[in-house]
C-alpha cells in the first residue's frame, strides 16, 4: 500500500486514451480515478523510477520462479558474477593536485580491468586532471600535509617544517620528490594513468556547472572527457554498486 501523505492540488493535461485506461481500471478496482493515480505516481517515484536507470525490469514471482528452477545452478552463479560486475562504480574528483589525482584514476583503471563499469565526475579543482596543459604540472603542497614522507628515508625523524614550505620554490621540490618515488616504485604518470582508464571504457564526465567558475572551456579537456552536468552523472551514479568521493 502506497504511505499516507501530505497531498497537493495540481492541474495538468492527460491524453485522452490515457484517462480512459485510467478511468477503466479504476473502475475494475472499485477506487476513483484519483487514488489510482496516485497510486501509479507513488509506484513511479519510489520505484519505477529506479528501474529505469538501471535497465531493470518486473516480473511475478511465479515467472522469476520458473527461471530459477530451469536454469542450473552454475549458470544462476555466473549470471551473478557478471550481473555484479556490470554495476557501475562513481568516483568524484574534487582535488587536482599531484597526489589526489592517482586514488581516482587507480580505482576507475583497476575497476575497468576487472569488467566493471566505471566513471569519475572532475569537478572544481579536478578537472586539472583532465585539462590538456595543466594535467602535466599537477603539483603537490608541502603545507599542512604531515603525512608527507621526508626527504631522505634514512632519516624518518626529518620532517620539513612548516614554515619552511612558504619559501620560494619549495612546492617545485615537494613536487619533484614526489615525482621521483612515484618513478622509483614504478607508477605510471597522470597521463598513462587516464590513458589506462580509457582503454578501459572508463567515462570521464567534466562537471559542466564548476567548469564555468574555474574557467575552463570544453576545448581545453582531453577528447575523452564529456562536459555533464550534476543531473546526468547523479543518474550515473543513481545505478552504482560503489560511490567514492576523492
Amino acid at each position: 500500500m502506497p504511505r499516507e501523505g501530505k497531498t497537493v492540488a495540481k492541474s495538468f493535461r492527460v491524453n485522452e486514451r490515457a484517462l480512459e485506461a485510467l478511468q477503466e481500471e479504476a473502475g475494475r478496482q472499485s477506487i476513483s480515478v484519483n487514488t489510482l493515480v496516485n497510486q501509479l505516481l507513488l509506484d513511479y517515484s519510489e520505484f519505477g523510477r529506479f528501474l529505469q536507470r538501471v535497465n531493470a525490469i518486473r516480473m511475478s514471482r511465479k515467472t522469476f520462479s520458473e527461471i530459477l528452477n530451469a536454469v542450473p545452478e552454475d549458470g544462476l552463479v555466473k549470471a551473478a558474477q557478471t550481473a555484479g560486475k556490470s554495476a557501475p562504480m562513481a568516483l568524484i574528483a574534487s582535488k587536482g593536485t599531484l597526489d589526489q589525482a592517482y586514488p581516482p584514476l587507480i580505482m576507475a583503471s583497476t575497476a575497468g580491468a576487472m569488467g566493471w563499469e566505471a566513471g569519475i565526475f572532475f569537478t572544481f579543482y579536478g578537472l586539472n586532471i583532465i585539462h590538456r596543459e595543466r594535467l602535466r604540472h599537477l603539483q603537490v603542497s608541502p603545507i599542512g600535509n604531515p603525512a608527507m614522507p621526508p626527504p631522505l628515508h634514512a632519516l624518518p625523524m626529518l620532517k620539513v617544517p612548516n614554515f619552511l614550505g612558504t619559501l620560494p620554490g619549495m612546492t617545485a621540490m615537494a613536487t619533484t620528490m614526489m615525482k621521483g618515488w612515484m618513478s622509483k616504485a614504478k607508477m605510471p604518470s597522470v597521463e598513462e594513468m587516464l590513458d589506462m582508464c580509457v582503454e578501459a571504457d572508463v567515462r570521464l564526465f567534466a562537471c559542466a556547472t564548476t567548469m564555468g567558475v574555474m574557467g575552463i572551456r570544453q576545448e581545453e579537456l582531453i577528447p575523452q572527457a564529456q562536459c555533464a552536468g550534476a543531473t546526468t552523472f547523479l543518474d550515473y551514479a543513481a545505478g552504482a554498486d560503489v560511490s567514492l568521493f576523492v
